[in-house]
């Protein structure tokens, strides 16, 4: 789940890191977490990191901008902006 500092849940932190899931969608043509099962989908979504794809070949700016939203602490990266 991702939280504010404070513990409590964080509806601009989940913002941004499912738009970061669509970016990266729209960037490499899938989603970076996958799996059939439901429950092992969240297991891999809550403790598994994502990797970025070797192709297509993107900016470091780009692949820093979706590494940011793809952070699962929202003390990091962009899930601190209010």
């Amino acid at each position: 789940m991702i939280s504010s500092p404070s513990g409590t849940y964080s509806g601009k932190a989940a913002d941004v890191w499912q738009l970061g899931v669509t970016l990266y969608a729209l960037v490499f043509g899938r989603v970076p977490f996958s799996d059939t099962n439901v429950v092992s989908l969240y297991t891999k979504i809550q403790v598994e990191d994502f990797t970025l794809p070797k192709k297509p070949l993107v900016s470091s700016n780009l692949k820093d901008l979706i590494s940011k939203m793809l952070l699962k602490d929202p003390k990091k990266g962009f899930h601190s902006v209010t």
